[in-house]
């Protein structure tokens, strides 16, 4: 897990024995300490603690009642309470949301403010990637931690940087030379799963960045995995533009990063899908990049009330709430990423 010359999974593991993922919480209803532990070289969520139940009385609790896992079909499900502690956790309304709110005054990395205890100028810095021989870069890359991870086997974010304490607050949309940055990052990564979320498409913070989480051959497959390969190796394809996915409820195109040609035509399409507004998802995953336009009137969707991101649409659903855990079914999946997608006319 690395990108470049930076050791992603030594600086993870580092954090991780440090404690730097502990963390408290105690309100009305919780007393808990939560987090991250490693034993024996592996990463799992822990929870430990008091809850009140129905009647009042404070409970002893286990990380079995906030954390679970199971399949429906080709789907992956994460029960994970925990994701509603994190800002932004709450549930929504079906529809349209409202839009983030801009400008650096209103960042909620509080990027330019290092006394706030949230900010990323006081969070760990695991390394900053610069443009090297083997890896061209137009900005300089700070990398962080993801202080709410959803992949206790490491999540990132990735920002362009500037000089400390300050960085340089860019909004949530792809330039020409962001874009190029980003496909060199993914160029260089090993057992990393990259993505971006648009404004309305997932992402909670109008202030660029990347995410990124440990994903490698041995992991379990995602469900967008299978269909990407079938894109690929279909006989009928073009062989000068991108694959287009099948056998998946969401529309999608599959760029490959080695084909200059296809680097071309997904600038040309980003340029296209953000002069019209329109919301999407980029994922870098199996050496491509796909890109996912959504339908920003179903940004969020009824049989979700949390948020749809990049994991989502890859087939790994993080649910906070147990009830929709246990409705969750391959069936209401479907119909969920029916409703996000989009016709790939609106790139035309």
């Amino acid at each position: 897990m690395r990108v470049a010359a930076l050791d992603l999974a030594k600086e993870w593991d580092r954090l991780v024995k440090q404690g730097k993922f502990t963390r408290p919480h105690k309100d009305e209803q919780l007393d808990i300490e939560y987090g991250v532990s490693e034993s024996g070289g592996d990463y799992s969520f822990f929870v430990s603690g008091k809850e009140k139940d129905k009647n009042g009385i404070w409970q002893g609790v286990t990380t079995e009642n906030f954390i679970d896992y199971a399949n429906e079909g080709v789907f992956q499900k994460q029960f994970n309470r925990l994701r509603k502690l994190r800002p932004g956790g709450q549930d929504r309304k079906p529809g349209r949301q409202e839009d983030l709110q801009s400008g650096v005054e209103k960042c909620g990395f509080y990027c330019q403010e290092p006394k706030n205890p949230l900010s990323l100028l006081v969070r760990p810095l695991l390394g900053t990637l610069t443009s090297t021989d083997s890896l061209k870069l137009r900005f300089a890359w700070n990398v962080y931690p993801n202080l709410a991870p959803f992949e206790p086997g490491g999540h990132f974010l990735f920002l362009p940087s500037g000089g400390f304490p300050e960085l340089p607050h860019f909004p949530q949309v792809f330039t020409p030379f962001l874009l190029e940055d980003c496909m060199n990052i993914c160029r260089s990564g090993a057992d990393l799963m990259v993505f971006f979320n648009s404004r309305h498409a997932g992402a909670t913070q109008d202030h660029f960045h990347l995410q990124a989480v440990f994903h490698s051959s041995k992991s379990a497959k995602l469900a967008i995995e299978s269909a990407i390969e079938s894109a690929i190796k279909s006989p009928d394809r073009s062989n000068t533009g991108p694959a287009r996915l099948s056998d998946y409820p969401l529309n999608a195109l599959v760029y490959t990063l080695e084909d200059k040609a296809h680097c071309q035509n997904l600038e040309q399409d980003l340029r296209e899908l953000q002069t019209k507004d329109v919301p999407f998802d980029l994922i870098f995953l199996a050496g491509q990049m796909v890109l996912v336009p959504r339908d920003i009137n179903n940004e969020i969707v009824a049989e979700f009330p949390n948020l749809l991101a990049s994991m989502e649409v890859s087939g790994k659903f993080i649910i906070p709430e147990r009830d929709v855990f246990q409705r969750t079914t391959e069936e209401r999946i479907r119909v969920a990423l029916g409703r996000i997608a989009l016709p790939l006319d609106c790139i035309a």
